[in-house]
């Protein structure tokens, strides 16, 4: 995910000690968990849900009347995944009326999504204030390597910056095409999706044409079978 992706990219560009890693991840996801559940109402818990066919500022303008029609509502943008796909995040009620006015804003495809909280939007401020503190004691380093925030979209200059945007990123929408555009401006000559998935290579197929991000997953296929080959 990118939440916890982004905490594998800290620890890789030597952010944060591989000694205080796995619990400050422990540490956060209890905090959140909580969060999550203090704000479920009795129309059912928290949730989020995907988004097709239209652009984060449609999808924006439709929830920001909702919310004005109905302050009681609660539904935002949690992640802007592609052009045309963001997930929105909210309570039970305000993703129910999300859904009808986003498919009438002329959503192709609205799928909610299997997850245990809103995550990445104002709801989860009583998460934000206590990871802040339980960061604290944490080193966090300056970057040795090109480091990017999926809260701002931009490079990561220092430690100081980096456990800032570790208490902001649980209530800012992920700016993943942002990000995109970042490392793509940057120009690298090879582009690698960590881990046995593929969804982030499909995203960098929608976000520029002729952009190739290969899968660690892939490729060590590809090697497996080049061994097998010479030995053979």
């Amino acid at each position: 995910g990118f939440s916890l992706g982004e905490y594998s990219a800290l620890n890789d560009a030597g952010v944060i000690a591989d000694a205080d890693l796995f619990s400050i991840v422990k540490v956060r996801g209890e905090i959140i968990e909580r969060a999550a559940r203090h704000a479920d109402t009795p129309a059912g818990p928290t949730a989020m849900a995907a988004v097709m066919g239209l652009t984060l500022a449609e999808v924006e303008a439709a929830l920001e009347r909702i919310r004005s029609e109905v302050p009681l509502l609660r539904v935002y943008p949690g992640l802007h995944n592609s052009l045309s796909q963001t997930v929105v995040s909210g309570t039970a009620e305000g993703l129910a009326r999300a859904e009808a006015v986003l498919t009438e804003a002329g959503a192709m495809k609205y799928v909610p999504l299997k997850t245990s909280g809103p995550f990445h939007c104002p709801l989860m401020e009583e998460a934000r204030a206590e990871l802040r503190a339980a960061l604290e004691p944490y080193r966090f380093s300056d970057p040795v390597k090109a480091l990017y925030s999926n809260v701002t979209g931009g490079r990561v200059e220092s430690g100081v910056e980096a456990k800032r945007l570790c208490a902001e990123q649980v209530v800012s929408t992920v700016k993943w095409v942002a990000v995109q555009s970042s490392v793509a401006a940057d120009s690298y000559d090879e582009h690698l999706e960590v881990g046995p998935g593929n969804v982030l290579a499909g995203l960098w197929k929608r976000f520029q044409k002729g952009f190739k991000c290969q899968t660690a997953g892939k490729l060590a296929e590809i090697q497996a079978i080049k061994e097998s080959t010479s030995h053979g």
